[in-house]
């Protein structure tokens, strides 16, 4: 007989897909502490990017933890990006809770990766 096979989830991205407005939401992202730094994070959301890119959406939106700033800003999302969506398009769908930052991602069309973010010039006002 063979020895059993333990499988446990060590992490998870939740979307919410806003098709009608043609964006996508990170509703819910863990990985387990112990996985933490490893890899798992960066492997996920770089899928769930790929995926949200697949179904012809450029835009994804979260309410990031504090504690997650800088995760999603590895991975291209901004609390002011400069291509991003008017608040005016998402704002009834998403939800804020204590503790969190919206942010954006915008993905590129013509291929794998994200609009990396840049700062607005000195008088340019952020367009979120």
């Amino acid at each position: 007989a063979e020895p059993a096979v333990h499988r446990r989830v060590v992490g998870t991205i939740v979307l919410k897909l806003h098709r009608r407005r043609a964006f996508a939401e990170v509703c819910f992202a863990a990985v387990r502490r112990e996985e933490q730094a490893r890899g798992v994070g960066r492997t996920l959301m770089q899928a769930a990017l790929a995926h949200v890119r697949a179904l012809g959406m450029l835009h994804v939106l979260t309410y990031a933890d504090d504690g997650a700033v800088n995760f999603f800003a590895k991975h291209g999302f901004s609390l002011d990006h400069h291509a991003g969506m008017p608040i005016n398009r998402f704002h009834w769908g998403i939800h804020h809770f204590n503790g969190s930052q919206l942010m954006q991602a915008v993905l590129r069309a013509d291929g794998p990766g994200v609009v990396r973010p840049r700062a607005p010039a000195p008088g340019e006002e952020a367009a979120i």
